[in-house]
């Protein structure tokens, strides 16, 4: 059974992958065998490559293979090295957080809008051959907050064109020219 979820780019490369955290709500489902189930299940995270998802869980590493019953999720770049990291919140267990230890040649950028709140902000930020846009918000997963910065994948752009920051009073702040890998801080 399906819980936390979210979008985030977890390779870089500008398309938003998917993840789900998983765990089924009786833990008595362990007695009956016949229902195919269990309380404790894998998460999985679903790569997105030319906006068709497949299911790389297998592959991502040990903290997908863990079974437990898991719930909400917070996306952020804990250790700000550029790519987002996982944290899952179980059901009688410990958080765990999935640190993505990926190595991609891709680039990314963050946008740390520096207001006292980012809800209702719209942050725009356009590469020669994307443009892609993210939205300040309170609660993203289940019981679950994400990092309050905007994360930007840019793949093989090394510069983002144009951010634009649309603050909720309708006023905008853009900036050119943006070299990417660096987290920019932008006050209103």
């Amino acid at each position: 059974m399906s819980w936390g979820t979210g979008f985030f780019d977890y390779d870089n490369d500008a398309d938003l992958d998917l993840f789900v955290a998983n765990g089924h709500i009786f833990p008595q489902v362990d007695r009956h065998l016949e229902y195919g189930q269990s309380y404790a299940q894998t998460n999985q995270l679903f790569s997105n490559k030319d906006g068709g998802f497949s299911d790389i869980s297998g592959v991502a590493g040990e903290g997908l293979k863990v079974s437990l019953s898991s719930r909400g999720t917070a996306f952020a770049d804990y250790d700000n090295d550029g790519d987002i990291d996982v944290l899952v919140v179980n059901i009688d267990a410990p958080p765990t957080l999935l640190r993505n230890e990926t190595t991609p040649d891709l680039n990314w950028l963050q946008v740390q809008v520096e207001n006292s709140s980012v809800i209702g902000v719209k942050v725009v930020v356009k590469t020669k051959d994307l443009k892609q846009m993210r939205e300040g918000r309170s609660g993203n997963s289940y019981a679950s907050q994400n990092d309050l910065r905007f994360h930007f994948g840019l793949g093989e752009n090394r510069e983002a064109e144009l951010v634009k920051v649309i603050w909720p009073d309708g006023r905008r702040s853009e900036f050119t020219d943006i070299d990417a890998n660096q987290i920019l801080k932008i006050g209103k």
